[in-house]
């Protein structure tokens, strides 16, 4: 997904760096989890009493609104099909721990999104990069994740570091890796910019773009299952911390950096990318060559 989208985390071998911020180490002892209980689909979450409270947009429960299909984050073609996936299961450890029952996901457009125009909503995990632009419309989290851009082709391609300055790229409207096309790498060809992962990978598959530029946690799941079709061969230090988006002015920003915090001090935000992102990616980030801009 995006996102909008060198990795450093370490679980399942992989190295991706959780950064989340205002708790130190201390407890690694997770308390205990109860499995797909209640309103969290297929998610674990802490089998015990709320310490937090969030005040909800609709009265118990956790309102979700993110663009949908998302890869790994949520899984399912639809909204009703998603019970699953490593932002849906951290938005379940979230409402669990701030005192709500169920999670409400609803559909929204990207641009939407990181435009500050939807309503309505407590919470938009979708691996979004706080921005100064954004800042403006919304207010976001502490990191959870932080991430690099992947560079992703088609199967035998001969894109290069140098070659892809003449090439046709694909990116997500208001995107970093449109800041950073537009920026920086300044190729040659105007970039085709997408409302969603699942056109921009149509658009490579059918051959009108060249590449893919997307997080990792975007690139690497979708060329995992792309049976072959897809590679993804590179990767800039484009990126960072990854945030929960909130509404401006949410009262709930200060009590979901407290839960990050706890996730990450007793161990379960760890164990949540473990257990939904890990086994998607195919690969280890840290391993794909880093590409720079000559």
């Amino acid at each position: 997904m995006f996102l909008s989208r060198s990795t450093r985390f370490m679980g399942i071998g992989l190295a991706l760096v959780l950064a989340v911020s205002a708790c130190g180490g201390g407890n690694t002892s997770a308390p205990s989890a109860a499995k797909g209980a209640g309103g969290y689909g297929e998610c674990t979450v802490p089998n015990e009493p709320a310490r937090h409270h969030l005040q909800a947009a609709v009265p118990g429960q956790l309102t979700i609104k993110v663009p949908v299909p998302a890869g790994a984050a949520y899984k399912g073609n639809t909204i009703e099909q998603v019970k699953s996936g490593y932002l849906y299961c951290l938005s379940a450890q979230i409402a669990q721990r701030g005192g709500l029952p169920k999670l409400a996901l609803v559909n929204v457009s990207y641009d939407a999104l990181v435009s500050g125009t939807v309503t309505g909503f407590d919470i938009a995990p979708y691996d979004l990069f706080a921005t100064d632009a954004r800042k403006k419309v919304a207010d976001f989290s502490d990191p959870y994740l932080t991430v690099d851009t992947g560079v992703m082709v088609k199967k035998g391609s001969k894109l290069t570091q140098e070659t892809i300055k003449d090439a046709k790229i694909g990116v997500l409207v208001g995107s970093l890796q449109l800041e950073f096309i537009n920026n920086t790498l300044k190729p040659t060809k105007q970039p085709s910019i997408f409302q969603s992962e699942p056109d921009a990978y149509a658009a490579l598959r059918a051959g009108q773009i060249d590449a893919v530029l997307l997080d990792t946690t975007s690139t690497m799941p979708q060329t995992a299952k792309s049976n072959g079709a897809f590679e993804t061969i590179a990767k800039y230090a484009v990126g960072g911390g990854l945030c929960i988006l909130l509404p401006k002015g949410s009262p709930n920003k200060a009590v979901v950096n407290q839960i990050l915090a706890d996730m990450k001090s007793d161990g379960s935000l760890k164990e949540v990318f473990a257990t939904w992102l890990n086994p998607t990616l195919g690969g280890d980030p840290a391993q794909l060559p880093t590409w720079t801009v000559g």
